[in-house]
């Protein structure tokens, strides 16, 4: 039988005990929503506080970066030599007081995938350090793998005055976007890229507002302190043509399938190291002699540290060699792969920059513009990532190169073969996947 209505018309469930219930209902849910517009403002200004510390370490490691480049380029003879002693003292040091904090970076992944643990506040001073020696004695590296700890360990340590289910992996996002924003100063790009780098294709909403707030309090604060953006110009002016699009999509296929190939050779240079040098000591000090012998042979320390006259050179007509991409690549496999500390995107952007002005006389198109395409598109293959290199081009470049720059590193993203410089990142399974 049917449900029999009350004798005044109304439906059962609204009479009696329903009608008390329905205002504790309502409260209930007033309470409910007031809490989450509570937690969102605390993240937010948590995410603030961290963008804006974040940038102050930023700045103090950049800075500091930047002048040890510049006098180790005006004395190569005589920093480069101590490579492999630098590299000797960094093993060292770790060991003896740094731990587990010689793997950076994949704690930073495993933190945002579940530990509960703050990440270990000496991390911030050993990264730092490891990576000024490095680059002051003449390693060919970056420093993404600086700037993103720094920011992690600072936002996982907010964690415990903020509760919620989610509040660890929010604001790991949120740190690593003020790290990439502070540092390289392109804030849009630091919040795709702290999403995308974890788990390429997926997005977290409810991220999206306190990884904007920590990039953009980074990038203020590192400006403010002085942190200078990658000086490169581009005031090209490409036609809207379909033949253009055509040549881009090509060389898009090139410059994601030499970023693929460095991130998978990255991790097997690392494998075959580790086989033949089971001591990490013999192994950095093998690699840092090889990388020193190579360096000052090779144009006298041209491919050291950060390589900015390299990044220079390609975006103001300088002289680039055919074997100017090829070179970083091989000193940032042994550099990296040999245990000396630092990050893979500087590099990454130099391989880049040179090969787009090496191939640029077969488009027909501008050496600068081909090696800002080049910039992002090897940017894209090798981090499996396509939103934050596209933004990092814009950014840097101007926001009148957005269908250049979105058709190359689409295609560098769909040729890249899933590859990616942290071995952690989650991959959404592709065509490209053999194992899917």
């Amino acid at each position: 039988m049917g449900k029999r209505n009350h004798p005044c018309g109304c439906h059962p469930d609204l009479s009696g005990e329903n009608l008390i219930m329905e205002p504790l209902i309502r409260k209930q849910r007033t309470r409910l929503l007031l809490g989450k517009i509570q937690s969102f403002f605390l993240l937010f200004l948590s995410s603030a506080a961290v963008g804006i510390a974040t940038g102050i370490l930023d700045s103090l490691f950049g800075i500091t970066l930047l002048h040890l480049d510049a006098y180790r380029s005006l004395y190569p003879f005589l920093t480069i030599p101590l490579l492999p002693l630098a590299g000797i003292i960094i093993i060292g040091t770790y060991r003896k007081w740094g731990g587990n904090c010689f793997y950076a970076m994949n704690n930073v992944f495993r933190a945002a995938f579940g530990q509960k643990e703050p990440l270990p506040w000496r991390t911030i001073p050993f990264c730092m350090g490891a990576t000024w020696l490095t680059h002051f004695f003449g390693g060919s590296a970056g420093r993404i793998g600086v700037a993103i700890p720094i920011g992690a360990v600072l936002a996982s340590h907010m964690r415990k005055f903020i509760r919620g289910r989610r509040t660890m992996h929010i604001l790991l996002i949120a740190g690593m976007a003020a790290g990439f924003g502070g540092l390289f100063q392109t804030p849009v790009a630091a919040v795709f890229f702290a999403m995308e780098i974890l788990a390429f294709g997926r997005f977290e909403n409810d991220a999206f507002f306190p990884a904007l707030a920590a990039s953009w309090s980074a990038y203020f604060t590192a400006s403010e302190l002085g942190m200078p953006r990658l000086a490169l110009v581009q005031h090209e002016i490409i036609p809207v043509h379909i033949g253009v699009i055509f040549i881009l999509a090509a060389c898009g296929i090139l410059f994601g399938t030499v970023g693929g190939s460095f991130a998978w050779s990255m991790a097997r240079t690392r494998q075959c190291l580790t086989y033949f040098f089971p001591d990490p000591y013999r192994r950095i000090a093998v690699c840092g002699a090889a990388v020193a012998i190579l360096s000052l042979l090779l144009h006298s320390g041209r491919y050291s540290g950060l390589s900015l006259s390299l990044m220079t050179a390609a975006f103001t007509g300088g002289m680039i060699y055919s074997s100017d991409w090829i070179c970083k690549y091989v000193m940032t496999l042994v550099t990296r792969a040999g245990g000396f500390q630092g990050g893979e995107l500087m590099p990454v952007l130099c391989i880049g920059a040179s090969l787009g002005v090496l191939i640029s006389p077969l488009t027909g198109l501008p050496p600068s513009f081909m090696a800002a395409c080049g910039a992002i598109g090897v940017f894209t293959g090798a981090t499996n990532t396509l939103l934050a290199p596209v933004c990092f081009g814009l950014e840097l470049f101007g926001w009148d190169y957005m269908p250049w720059f979105f058709t190359v590193c689409v295609v560098a993203k769909a040729v890249n073969f899933n590859q990616c410089l942290y071995a952690l990142q989650r991959k959404n399974p592709t065509f490209w996947n053999w194992n899917s």
